[in-house]
């Protein structure tokens, strides 16, 4: 349904427990809904704004017991995001259409779970301010058509609907503003599915190149690589050792990795001036072991 001709609104009259307000209702943007012409049911999705209004301000003074002022006042409260149905029964029972046809002789029933911020269109705002203190957080619309006057508005058959909230959602925060919700500081993961982050673990050590050439009395580089299967970071000493007592380089050395990487450390093996043969150099750390083979040249 269009938002400038698809409804045409009559004056409502809001009830705010202390006073009674006239109030003009206007679609927001396009409304949805479908209309049965079997069975007379209509529901329709509407974004609503709520025009609240008096010619003399000092007539609602009066009646509020608060001076307000003088002149005329207008606000504005929007948008309103109503659900309506011929089956909802809140505030007052809604019916079925019986003249399909109009439709007429049936009402809808729709409420509003949540309040938006009032604005001034005409007059202070201060004083918009107070009416708006006065709309509860959940209000009902009704709306019947009727071929003959109503002598009493119908009972409602449905409790009045709690405020909107951001759980029902399945998100948090306060309405409107929810959010996705996170899983807790210190897990990991996408809501719901959090757990804790697996430990630091040394899942491989890896020594490269595998195979190299060492001159007697000269140094060789080679690559230490540690990978962290764990969810966080970690440090690992690796043990290094030579099975040529010729061929030297640390006993150890201290390697920290992040989180699912790799780190990589730079280690110098020497041979002494009477070395010879071959020598194997192993990388161990957390069982894991990582071995190359070094030529004496």
């Amino acid at each position: 349904m269009p938002k400038n001709t698809g409804l045409d609104f009559p004056p409502v009259t809001v009830d705010l427990d202390v006073v009674q307000i006239q109030g003009e209702i206007a679609l927001t943007k396009d409304g949805s809904g479908h209309f049965d012409e079997a069975t007379g049911a209509m529901n329709m999705d509407l974004s609503l704004s709520l025009t609240l209004g008096v010619d003399d301000l000092e007539a609602l003074s009066q009646q509020v017991g608060i001076p307000l002022g003088t002149g005329a006042l207008g606000c504005k409260i929007s948008p309103l995001e109503v659900s309506f149905s011929t089956a909802k029964g809140w505030p007052h029972a809604g019916s079925s259409f019986t003249d399909k046809a109009t439709p007429a002789d049936g009402a809808l029933a729709g409420a509003w779970r949540y309040k938006p911020a009032i604005t001034a269109v005409e007059g202070d705002q201060s004083v918009c301010n107070i009416i708006g203190g006065f709309l509860k957080d959940v209000g009902g619309i009704w709306l019947g058509n009727s071929t003959t006057p109503l002598a009493d508005m119908p009972a409602a058959t449905d409790p009045m609907p709690a405020k909107a909230n951001c759980t029902e959602l399945g998100k948090t925060g306060t309405f409107p503003n929810c959010v996705d919700p996170v899983c807790p500081e210190g897990q990991l993961g996408t809501y719901p599915d959090c757990h804790d982050p697996a430990p630091f673990a040394v899942s491989k050590v890896a020594l490269s190149p595998t195979k190299a050439n060492i001159k007697k009395n000269k140094t060789v580089k080679l690559t230490l690589k540690v990978t962290n299967s764990g969810e966080v970071s970690g440090s690992a000493t690796v043990s290094l050792k030579s099975s040529n007592k010729q061929v030297t380089l640390p006993k150890s050395i201290k390697v920290t990795v992040p989180a699912g990487k790799t780190a990589s450390k730079t280690i110098t093996v020497k041979a002494a001036k009477k070395a010879k043969g071959k020598a194997t150099i192993t990388a161990t750390a957390s069982g894991k072991k990582g071995t190359a083979t070094l030529t004496v040249k």
